[in-house]
C-alpha cells in the first residue's frame, strides 16, 4: 500500500508502530514516498536489446526520510540513496498488460538491489538500517511482495516475478561481474 505517511528516521519506529502500520495493509506498506523525500532527474537514454532505447532517471533520496517499505516478514527495506534507475521497465510486447511506470516503487527497490547487490534492511526494533549482501532469490521475492503491496493483481505480480526470476539472471550476473554500471 502506498501512503502519504512521512516518518523521519523510520529506523526508530517501535515494533508496535511497525505492526500497526501493517494493519493498513498486511501485504506491506510504503512510507516516505511523497515528493519532498526524494527526487528524480533525467539521466539520459540507454540502449537495450529488449527495449531498443530506455530512459534512465537519477534517483536521489533524503537520507533522513528515505522511501521505506515495511515488509510483512518483520523488517523494513530502503533503496540506495542515489543511483540510476529505469523504474520498472516493461518490454514493449507486455505493455498492453502492464503499464510502464505502474509499479514505480517496486521497480525502484528492485533496481537498487540488483544494481548494488545490497539490500538495506532494518529489523523491527533494531534502530539502524544495515547493508545486507543480497541474494537474487530474496530480491526477486521482495519484488513480488512489493508489487502486491503496491496494488498489482496477484497474477500480474506473479508474472512479473517470473520474468525477473528467469529473464533477468544475466543482468544480475553482469552487475556482479562489473559488466554493467
Amino acid at each position: 500500500m502506498k501512503t502519504d505517511i512521512i516518518i523521519p528516521h523510520p529506523e526508530f519506529l517501535s515494533v508496535q508502530e511497525c505492526r500497526h502500520l501493517l494493519t493498513l495493509n498486511p501485504r506491506g506498506v510504503f512510507i516516505n514516498i511523497t515528493e519532498d523525500t526524494h527526487a528524480f532527474s533525467d539521466a539520459g537514454m540507454e540502449h537495450d536489446f529488449l527495449w531498443w532505447q530506455k530512459r534512465l532517471y537519477l534517483f536521489k533520496a533524503n537520507p533522513e526520510m528515505c522511501p521505506t517499505f515495511i515488509h510483512p516478514r518483520g523488517y523494513m527495506l530502503q533503496p540506495n540513496f542515489r543511483f540510476k534507475t529505469d523504474h520498472c521497465s516493461v518490454p514493449r510486447i507486455f505493455r498492453r498488460y502492464v503499464e510502464r511506470d505502474a509499479y514505480l516503487w517496486s521497480g525502484l527497490f528492485h533496481d537498487s538491489a540488483y544494481k548494488h547487490g545490497v539490500r538495506y534492511i532494518c529489523h523491527f526494533g533494531a534502530k539502524r538500517f544495515e547493508p545486507q549482501t543480497a541474494q537474487k532469490m530474496w530480491v526477486d521475492d521482495d519484488f513480488q511482495i512489493t508489487l502486491l503491496a503496491e496494488g498489482a493483481r496477484p497474477l500480474t505480480a506473479y508474472g512479473m516475478f517470473l520474468s525477473v526470476e528467469y529473464g533477468a539472471r544475466g543482468i544480475w550476473n553482469d552487475y556482479r561481474k562489473g559488466l554493467r554500471s
